[in-house]
């Protein structure tokens, strides 16, 4: 639904990650060339399990290179929304979301 695609210069890769609509972990590819070869989707972090219930879900995942720390780190962020009376019920739900993912050498 959305994503961001950047350059990693301590992977020399480029990376996009994305949520599968209706999803429950983010997902990454990487590639060292835009024109590819494309890694197969990789599940680098399941969402919390307040994100994942029933008419939750979860989109807009960006990237955020300048906040990483080290090499192989990478800063993501997403929002989730719901249906406005299970919004109204939980105002924690409709907030930015940022997590640190760390990626192991290939």
């Amino acid at each position: 639904m959305e994503t961001t695609l950047t350059w990693h210069a301590g992977m020399q890769l480029w990376y996009l990650q994305y949520l599968p609509f209706m999803g429950a972990q983010l997902l990454l590819r990487t590639a060292p060339a835009l024109t590819g070869p494309w890694s197969a989707p990789a599940a680098v972090f399941p969402l919390p399990a307040a994100y994942t219930v029933p008419g939750a879900f979860c989109y807009a995942v960006k990237s955020h290179p300048e906040w990483a720390v080290g090499s192989w780190q990478l800063v993501l962020s997403f929002v989730c929304n719901s249906p406005v009376d299970q919004m109204l019920a939980d105002l924690n739900l409709y907030v930015p979301v940022f997590v640190r993912v760390n990626i192991t050498p290939q």
